[in-house]
């Protein structure tokens, strides 16, 4: 959530389902009204987790962390700058389920989608015929060659992990803005959004 004085950053718990649970802030962000989203994958055994966040003078940074978020990298160089002005709206952060190290990442028009391979290192922008203003990105959990970005614009998919897209946004679809999207745990073929 918004952040004010230091309050906001990473935090962990170990005990979540304690009456109450305890939480330690593992990474402090001072800039105001900075969000982050958060993206997890276990491929081979290994898991590995992201945060993109608001932080660094509100332009964006992209954090890793190898050990189920106990500790984080500084800042990667391949993330700072993905949300530009707009990290309190822009940020969407998804790793491939498959593909160790593969993620996607998006943000405000500076990077609207960008794909890495090496762990969020540096990234490759496909955002040909995308809407900026990213909100969410999702890969289809029973095929993730397939990917579904949300931004202020809309829905698009992406049949070849996010390298080009289609637009779903058609006469019967009416939305203008569409900020997050889930695939029901237990029927793929059921996505809310």
């Amino acid at each position: 959530g918004p952040s004010i004085g230091g309050g906001g950053g990473l935090y962990r718990s170990t005990d979540a389902l304690a009456p109450p649970p305890l939480f330690a802030q593992l990474v402090t962000t001072l800039t105001p009204n900075a969000r982050g989203e958060l993206a997890a994958q276990r491929v081979g055994g290994v898991t590995n987790m992201w945060a993109a966040t608001g932080e660094t003078a509100a332009q964006g940074a992209l954090r890793r962390s190898t050990n189920g978020g106990a500790s984080w990298s500084p800042p990667l160089a391949g993330g700072v700058g993905f949300c530009n002005d707009q990290c309190f709206y822009d940020i969407a952060v998804a790793a491939h389920p498959q593909a160790a190290g593969t993620l996607m990442l998006g943000g405000s028009p500076a990077l609207v989608s960008a794909i890495s391979t090496n762990f969020g290192d540096s990234f490759t922008p496909h955002a040909a015929g995308l809407h900026v203003d990213t909100h969410a990105i999702a890969y289809a959990p029973s095929d993730p060659s397939v990917v579904y970005f949300a931004s202020d614009g809309g829905i698009w998919r992406s049949s070849d992990s996010g390298s080009t897209w289609t637009a779903r946004n058609n006469s019967s679809y009416h939305a203008t803005q569409f900020q997050s999207g889930a695939i029901h745990p237990l029927d793929p073929e059921f996505f809310i959004g």
